[in-house]
């Protein structure tokens, strides 16, 4: 037999090494999947937790203060807890004796995201949706954001935009929050979806003036280089030359013909 943690004969709430830590009437232990022993300290009132370290801490309620509310940490209150016990998910269950209840703590556990929001190739008066997956304890809340301002009552894991317009171009973020920590990941440039819709409206403005098709020898799109991903849209200078290029061909074909004539 031997001692895990805690004084003979020494009453107390310290935390520490266990060699030094000190308990009140401890009366229910557990241990979780992780090697984590739980200790009911009873007239401490409080949920202490002796770490495969050999570390003793109070992970909720304050010693010698009984009571019954609900919170974290030293903001937790209990009355003679006497029983616990841990599932495998690292939940712990306290049997709260002098309040007749059963409470449960959840080791907090911080925000991760596991799904990213996704760029969508769209055009303008489409819709756009956005999502993201997120995991942690407690629940993680959502906010968006557009530029990094909050939208309003864009608080779910979905964020979906309606009938896009320039107007919508920018930045789209997400914050993912619980009372651990909160985290952000930018996704979706509206932006650079738009463009395409802006540049092919203004070749379908040059042919309604023009009468004619468009030169077959002008690309909107990047010649496709060995190595890379599929080519892009050009960015706004690379548009504009070849606009001016398109009305140097037809001045030159003009000019050609009025000569043979």
């Amino acid at each position: 037999m031997t001692t895990v943690a805690g004084q003979s004969g020494v009453a107390g709430s310290a935390d520490g090494p266990v060699s030094q830590a000190q308990f009140h009437f401890p009366s229910g232990i557990g241990i979780d999947a992780a090697g984590n022993l739980y200790v009911a300290d009873t007239d401490n009132d409080t949920l202490r937790m002796i770490s495969p370290s050999g570390a003793v801490s109070t992970l909720a309620g304050l010693a010698g203060v009984g009571g019954s509310t609900d919170g974290t940490g030293t903001a937790a209150r209990f009355n003679f807890p006497t029983g616990v016990a841990a599932d495998s998910a690292g939940d712990v269950y306290l049997a709260d004796t002098n309040n007749q209840t059963i409470r449960l703590f959840v080791i907090p556990i911080g925000p991760s995201i596991t799904v990213q929001p996704q760029n969508q190739a769209v055009t303008a008066g489409a819709t756009v949706t956005f999502s993201v997956t997120a995991t942690g304890k407690p629940v993680p809340t959502y906010q968006w954001l557009f530029n990094d301002s909050a939208i309003s009552g864009a608080t779910s894991s979905t964020l979906a935009l309606n009938n896009v317009q320039s107007a919508s171009a920018g930045y789209y973020s997400v914050s993912v929050t619980n009372s651990t920590r909160s985290m952000t990941r930018q996704r979706g440039d509206v932006d650079r979806q738009l463009r395409r819709e802006r540049i092919v409206g203004r070749w379908r403005r040059w042919r309604r003036r023009r009468g004619r098709r468009r030169p077959e020898r002008v690309v909107l799109q990047r010649p496709a280089v060995p190595g890379r991903s599929a080519p892009g849209l050009p960015p706004p200078a690379l548009a504009r030359f070849l606009n001016a290029k398109v009305r140097c061909i037809e001045a030159c074909e003009e000019n050609s013909a009025a000569s043979i004539r």
